[in-house]
Parts: structure tokens; C-alpha cells; sequence
């Protein structure tokens, strides 16, 4: 049976899944933070982190906890918001782009001194642009050409 684990699911679990969240909601089935996790070592197949990660206080624990909790070969996909427009959210403690998912991975173009040993290999990203319906109609009614644009990026790691 294929385990996945959807961290930080806040008001939106997915069924099917084990659904993490640090406070509890509708839908959440355990209350933890990313960086102690209450599963066993090695244990799930997948981690779902959409828009979470940047949340976290500090990023080498969070992604060695993640890591811990990963059968080999597991994978962690994660959706974030890409660049410093993200930094605007007092929540967001971190800035993400490529190269921050880079130096998580040994096996990457950064130097040793630079790369986080988190015991992840990299499988891949994309970036790609969040314009939506509100954006669209917002725009219309303000009658200006642009405004909050946002790149969100997604990343494939695998627990090596």
C-alpha cells in the first residue's frame, strides 16, 4: 500500500491521504510540525508540500525530516511561490528559487562547500505563471495592464 503524506494541507486535505497540518482543521489527521514529524523512519512513498515550505523555520531541518520519514527512492513534490515577490507574506521565511532547490541535492552544479546534505537527488522543476480568474477581473476593474503577477515553481526530490 502506497503511503502519502500531504504537509501543511491547512483547510484543503486531500482524501485518500494522511493530511499534516500544525494546527488542527476540518480534514487534518495528524497536528505536527515539519521539522518532528510523527512518522516512523522510512515509512512513506510520497510527500505532497504545497506552499509550506516556505513557511518553515528552518529549511536543512525541515528537509532532513522529510527525508527521514521517506522510504528510499520516495519522492517529495512541493509547490511554492518562486522569487522575492513571495517575501511580501510576513509569513514566508524564506525566498525560493531554482537554486535554493539545488543546494539540497549532492548531485547538483553547486560546490561541496555550498550543498545542503539533506539526501535528496534532484528529478526536476518548472516554473510556471499563476494568473487566474480574480487576477483577470481584478485587473478589468482597476483598469491598469498589470498587477500581482506570481511564478509559482514545483520540484520533484528523491530520497536517496
Amino acid at each position: 500500500m502506497t503511503t502519502i503524506v500531504n504537509l501543511g494541507c491547512g483547510d484543503r486535505p486531500i482524501p485518500g491521504v494522511v493530511n499534516v497540518d500544525h494546527v488542527y482543521s476540518k480534514g487534518v489527521n495528524e497536528v505536527a510540525e515539519i521539522e518532528s514529524l510523527p512518522f516512523r523512519t522510512r515509512s512513506v512513498d510520497v510527500v505532497l508540500a504545497s506552499h509550506v515550505l516556505e513557511h518553515v523555520q528552518s529549511i536543512p531541518k525541515a528537509m532532513l525530516e522529510i527525508n527521514r520519514i521517506l522510504k528510499p527512492g520516495g519522492r517529495l513534490i512541493a509547490w511554492l511561490p518562486v522569487g522575492f515577490t513571495a517575501i511580501e507574506n510576513p509569513f514566508h521565511t524564506h525566498v525560493w528559487t531554482p537554486r535554493t532547490v539545488r543546494y539540497l541535492c549532492p548531485d547538483t552544479e553547486t560546490t561541496d562547500n555550498d550543498r545542503l546534505r539533506t539526501g535528496f537527488r534532484f528529478i526536476e522543476l518548472a516554473i510556471t505563471l499563476r494568473r487566474g480568474f480574480l487576477v483577470y477581473h481584478i485587473r478589468k476593474w482597476l483598469n491598469v495592464r498589470s498587477i500581482g503577477i506570481k511564478y509559482e515553481m514545483r520540484f520533484t526530490l528523491e530520497a536517496i
